[in-house]
């Protein structure tokens, strides 16, 4: 059982009047509408409240019943011109007469407290956010320039290798001309420097070549007109002539 009871009391009318101001969006058809009304409060009435108009009626009302089991009551009435901060004050004065009131809900200043504690946690997480998005905008354009980097790369190398390939295809026939046709006589010329090793030889290597050009299949019409004079080549192997009588 309580140690005390408050009951707050008003009129049908009064009660009828707030329940038609209700906004739409709150009545429940058949519970807090007009009709759902009138139903539960003739109930209450029926059930809770004695009928003064019958000098007999022994039936109980709320309050009847916990003063009967001594139960301190304290009855408010309410009308239109009632405060509610009134109402509260009253209710608090009546609570801590009888008990020390212990208010669990928290006071201004912790609620002050704790709505600037949510702002700063509320700007936080923007500022986690913010540097969130930043941070992946970094990575993503981190990654998007290590992709362009490595395509880059990728494109240069097979350039480079479009280019070797090129330039092979293109050295092959010259390759083999260069076996064919230079190689045999001028390694045959090497040779002969080797062996006879003259002071002058790179003369001697182009006179060898003139000399055996006609042995490597070399044919050219006009090559017996690149042999050079017996005077010019005495003086090209750096003889002396002969004086003259």
């Amino acid at each position: 059982m309580p140690e005390f009871v408050i009951i707050l009391k008003s009129t049908e009318e009064l009660c009828k009047k707030r329940m038609m101001n209700l906004p739409e969006n709150e009545i429940i058809k058949g519970h807090n509408d007009e009709m759902g009304f009138e139903r539960r409060h003739k109930k209450y009435i029926n059930e809770n409240c004695r009928n003064d108009y019958f000098e007999f009626d022994q039936k109980q009302s709320i309050e009847d019943y916990f003063i009967e089991h001594d139960i301190e009551v304290y009855t408010l009435n309410i009308n239109e011109n009632t405060i509610l901060e009134h109402i509260l004050t009253n209710i608090y004065i009546f609570i801590e007469k009888n008990v020390k009131f212990n208010n669990f809900l928290p006071s201004t200043d912790e609620m002050l407290k704790n709505k600037l504690q949510e702002e700063q946690q509320i700007l936080m997480d923007e500022k986690q956010k913010i540097k969130d998005i930043e941070d992946k905008v970094v990575l993503e354009e981190i990654k998007q320039n290590d992709d362009l980097i490595k395509a880059e790369k990728k494109r240069q190398q097979l350039l480079i290798k479009h280019q070797q390939q090129y330039i092979h295809n293109q050295s092959v026939p010259l390759r083999f001309y260069l076996i064919k046709n230079i190689l045999p006589i001028l390694t045959d010329a090497l040779i002969y420097i080797c062996k006879t090793k003259p002071k002058n030889p790179c003369l001697h290597i182009a006179q060898y070549l003139l000399e055996n050009a006609h042995k490597y299949n070399i044919e050219e019409p006009n090559l017996e007109n690149l042999q050079p004079e017996k005077e010019d080549e005495d003086n090209q192997l750096g003889e002396k002539p002969k004086d003259e009588k």
